[in-house]
């Protein structure tokens, strides 16, 4: 059910964005400023999401109070950010330890061997940058005081 809420809305508010942290700060203001803000961001790499960091503290707001931010990489210095970073760690390392392995198997004739498929999983390391909220909260804070939504939230259909 949550899928089915939230796709829609997913398609909707995509953004393009470069991969730079003065890429994470040009789409933090445009994103916090306008008209309709965000729960939360997930950006496509750690140096954008680091960015928006960067730009949403300097324009005031409190982070995950105000927004949840997310990335992708799980760089090191995410962890020394303020607040640390929340991401996917994609074992980058470790596919590039794997890599190598396979590259001297193949130098030294031992390719048919050692030739395999590798997966590896990504994991959500969990720092400062996001806080958990379930569904009927975040609804009730998009309601207001009087339970009525806002003109900008869309009530959406309940699963069948």
């Amino acid at each position: 059910m949550r899928r089915r809420l939230l796709t829609p809305a997913l398609r909707a508010s995509r953004r393009p964005a470069p991969a730079s942290s003065t890429d994470g700060e040009r789409a933090c203001s445009g994103l916090m400023l306008g008209p309709k803000r965000p729960d939360a961001v997930i950006c496509y790499n750690d140096l954008i999401a680091l960015g928006f960091i960067k730009e949403a503290r300097e324009l005031g707001f409190s982070l995950p109070r105000d927004v949840s931010i997310a990335g992708f990489d799980n760089v090191p210095y995410g962890e020394y950010a303020s607040p640390a970073l929340t991401s996917v760690d994609f074992q980058s390392e470790k596919m590039g330890e794997l890599a190598m392995m396979n590259l001297i198997d193949e130098l030294h004739g031992k390719g048919e061997e050692s030739a395999g498929y590798s997966m590896l999983d990504p994991h959500l390391v969990v720092r400062e940058s996001t806080v958990r909220r379930e569904l009927g909260e975040a609804a009730d804070d998009a309601a207001g005081s009087d339970g009525r939504l806002p003109k900008s939230v869309t009530r959406m259909p309940a699963a069948e």
